[in-house]
């Protein structure tokens, strides 16, 4: 008798003499334990199974042996096939090459939803280039981008309603996203208002344009004039601003470039610049060297243009040179601070009065430094100085050149809270 034949009938009889086999000549579910026992010792239980199904087929292209071996290379394909379709139940590995977005995502089911761990790096909607990585369930919520904040979690709420402050000085308002504390002080002969402003993104640092009043629609003006002015509580409140402080009063002169929020409004340079970008870093310029268009490929998100640099790498600047007349007198004052990405200060001086006569601009730019910032810019002063807290008017504006009323503003730098 043939090899094959009697290893046919050792099986036959073994089936017998246990439980028996199923209508199909496989080994019932119930008996696999005991069936792997007389198998060949090499192979599994399924594989058995379905070596006798075959066997036939199988002896014309050679021993049984080699057929039903664990070790044969059909085993391992069928494994390892097996093994593949296990993971791809498992989860899922995506990679897609994009001209302006690379992202490799890769997700794990469990029992208590799905996590997706996310690395990529991609343009962001001002077109400034950016990488993150986060981690996100779609059971139990995402979880969010520390942004700035991951330095100063302290300083940040972790949920609820913001804290408000401002019944008396210090004023102070602390939300998830948004830290400012409020103070004053004097320096000199001087009243100062000091806004210390920590943000969690730099989208919080933004600046709005006046109404034009013919139309009643927030807009950029061109032509510039008196139709582009508004009031500074009014304006405050409508793009709910935490604090605001006046800008560059843009409307008062044809030229200058006028770049707010990550948009090119105006390209006709006039005098130095202070700028900040997307990634929180702010630069002063000299006139002559600064190139909007590759600025703008840095990731340029705000200019401030009305001059002139007061603080470079923590110095105030000694030589301070200006446009405009009478600018070294004493008079109010409105400035920006810088300390590192996420950390600014807004500084605005009362002056023309007995009790608060205003820096002049060598001490102005010495108050900078004696913050601590890095950098620091000028903005437009006299009765412009003017700051908001929570739609409330925190200074006492000089009105002497606007008819006695507080005068109204074309523009303005605030803090805001992000969507």
């Amino acid at each position: 008798m043939s090899m094959f034949k009697k290893r046919t009938a050792a099986l036959l009889l073994a089936c017998v003499l246990l439980t028996g086999c199923g209508e199909n000549g496989s080994i019932s579910d119930t008996d696999s334990v005991q069936q792997s026992s007389v198998s060949e010792p090499s192979a599994s239980a399924d594989e058995s199974s379905e070596a006798e199904g075959t066997a036939t087929k199988n002896e014309q292209s050679g021993s049984l042996s080699e057929q039903i071996s664990v070790n044969d290379d059909s085993s391992r394909s069928d494994e390892n096939s097996k093994q593949s379709e296990d993971s791809a139940s498992e989860g899922t590995t995506v990679s897609a090459e994009q001209s302006s977005t690379t992202q490799t995502s890769r997700s794990t089911a469990s029992g208590s939803g799905t996590t997706a761990t996310t690395a990529s790096t991609a343009k962001t909607d001002s077109g400034a280039k950016t990488t993150a990585s986060q981690t996100t369930s779609t059971d139990a919520g995402s979880q969010k981008d520390p942004g700035f904040g991951a330095k100063w979690s302290n300083l940040f709420t972790t949920g609820g309603d913001p804290v408000v402050k401002s019944d008396a000085f210090p004023y102070s308002y602390k939300s998830e996203d948004v830290n400012v504390q409020l103070t004053k002080q004097k320096y000199g002969d001087s009243e100062y208002y000091i806004a210390d402003i920590h943000i969690r993104y730099i989208d919080s640092l933004r600046s709005a344009f006046s109404i034009n009043r013919a139309t009643g629609e927030e807009e950029y003006g061109a032509e510039g004039g008196a139709n582009y002015q508004e009031d500074g509580a009014k304006l405050s409140e409508r793009v709910h601003s935490i604090l605001t402080i006046n800008g560059d009063y843009y409307s008062g002169r044809k030229s200058g470039i006028i770049f707010r929020n990550g948009q090119l409004y105006r390209n006709i340079p006039r005098a130095e610049i202070g700028a900040v970008y997307r990634d929180g870093t702010y630069k002063g310029f000299a006139k002559d060297d600064f190139d909007v268009t590759a600025e703008q490929n840095k990731g340029l998100w705000q200019v401030m243009g009305f001059e002139p640099r007061l603080v470079e790498n923590g110095k105030a600047i000694s030589d301070i040179k200006t446009l405009l007349a009478g600018m070294d007198v004493a008079a109010p004052r409105s400035g920006f601070g810088y300390y590192e990405p996420g950390h600014y200060c807004f500084v605005v001086a009362d002056g023309r009065r007995e009790d608060s006569v205003g820096p002049e601009l060598q001490e102005w730019a010495n108050f900078f430094e004696t913050l601590g910032c890095e950098g620091a810019f000028n903005l437009d002063g006299g009765a412009s100085s003017q700051m908001y807290f929570m739609g409330k008017l925190v200074n006492q504006p000089t009105t002497g050149t606007s008819g006695g009323v507080i005068r109204m503003l074309p523009d303005v730098f605030y803090i805001g809270e992000v969507g």
